[in-house]
């Protein structure tokens, strides 16, 4: 028997009333001005081209991820719902705030926040959930509370109210806790633990999962700003193209160099300025960000040359797999041991045209990307030696 069906009484209950809700704004939308006004700005926000396009690069993202896992052994369709929710609730919010946080630890808490022990608890309490009538009281009951308490904090009058109410949430969440304990306890000989394993690291894996696609949104909007601020600085198209090209040579993928020039280096440009005087700038830039990232570098092309080793032979010695990986991964090879030639190059201060590659945009969406093949094909390989 499957403890973990398709949707849990809570998730049925949260969809009647949103549902209700919805309803009772359609309702007053077609008979108040001021709600009928406020819907049309929602909507005309929503329908925004930029938010448009970045909800549809997401779930591209999220389409591409489910069909490349589902070949493994691994893989049943009742986790899609999970996946799916997850994207809607977290993974659009999350690549959303990449954009918009001045957090420089962003993306490492994001992290961390998903390994605590909180996580645990909140997976407990999801998944051993009421019968539908305790969690249609239930639902409504806890987020009348929550904005309740969310408004006491923002007045200072309130603090009485807010010391009850949170009082109140603690208590009924404890409640829900011991229940959900209670319950995961007594049905115990009927878990599928390999199932509510997978299901339990659906949000962590699909956080790291996440961390290219909000790191690149990131870096788009980053990379925008700047390019718009730098139009004011430099009219000179000439001048402002190349201006933009060395910053994306020299900057790459790091969001740390990008904030470093937009904060140190972007107010030395202005309209008379001459080429000289934006190449001392430069060569300032590059001096204060060299060589920061050379032992890391040579530990990932290790790691990676080494999973490049473990996919081919590994194929090799498997007869039911396609051959076709072996081919790739003595690719992949070889492009970690470019990386590891370009490391020590550079280390040892060497200085030619090679070097430059580098800097290749489209080598480091290679690296990017060889690295996903080779996660993929590890689980592929030794994921059908798990039976449940």
């Amino acid at each position: 028997m499957k403890y973990v069906d398709l949707f849990s009484t809570r998730e049925i209950s949260i969809a009647i009333w949103t549902i209700v809700f919805l309803i009772y704004i359609i309702y007053l939308a077609f008979n108040k001005l001021n709600v009928r006004k406020a819907t049309y700005e929602l909507l005309s926000a929503i329908i925004n081209k930029h938010l448009f396009v970045f909800i549809i690069i997401t779930f591209s993202y999220s389409i591409l991820w489910i069909y490349l896992v589902s070949g493994l052994s691994i893989w049943d369709w009742i986790y899609l719902k999970d996946v799916l929710l997850w994207v809607l609730l977290i993974g659009i919010p999350f690549c959303f705030n990449a954009i918009v946080s001045k957090d420089k630890n962003y993306f490492s808490d994001t992290i961390k926040n998903s390994l605590k022990i909180a996580v645990l608890i909140e997976f407990i309490v999801g998944t051993f959930t009421f019968n539908l009538s305790i969690e249609l009281i239930l639902v409504p009951l806890s987020t009348l509370l929550f904005l309740l308490y969310f408004v006491s904090k923002q007045n200072v009058t309130y603090k009485p109210a807010e010391k009850l109410l949170s009082f109140l949430i603690s208590t009924i969440g404890l409640i829900v806790l011991f229940l959900a304990g209670r319950s995961a306890i007594q049905s115990y000989s009927e878990l599928n633990f390999i199932e509510l394993l997978i299901t339990f690291s659906i949000p962590i894996t699909m956080t790291i999962i996440f961390l290219p696609l909000s790191y690149s949104f990131a870096l788009y909007s980053n990379y925008e700003l700047l390019f718009k601020r730098l139009e004011f600085s430099l009219p000179d198209n000439k001048k402002r193209n190349k201006a933009i090209r060395r910053i994306i040579l020299m900057c790459n993928f790091s969001l740390k160099k990008i904030e470093l020039f937009s904060r140190n280096y972007l107010s030395m440009f202005y309209t008379s300025i001459n080429e000289s005087q934006i190449d001392q700038i430069f060569k300032h830039f590059k001096s204060q960000t060299k060589g920061n990232n050379i032992i890391t570098g040579a530990i990932t092309s290790v790691l990676f040359l080494l999973s490049s080793i473990l996919i081919s032979y590994g194929h090799i010695n498997r007869t039911d797999l396609d051959n076709d990986p072996i081919i790739i991964g003595y690719a992949l090879m070889l492009i970690a041991i470019i990386r590891l030639t370009i490391i020590v190059n550079n280390s040892l201060q060497i200085h030619n045209h090679f070097i430059s590659f580098q800097l290749s945009v489209f080598y480091k969406w290679l690296w990017l990307f060889g690295s996903i093949y080779l996660v993929l094909q590890i689980l592929n390989l030794y994921s059908t030696h798990f039976n449940y």
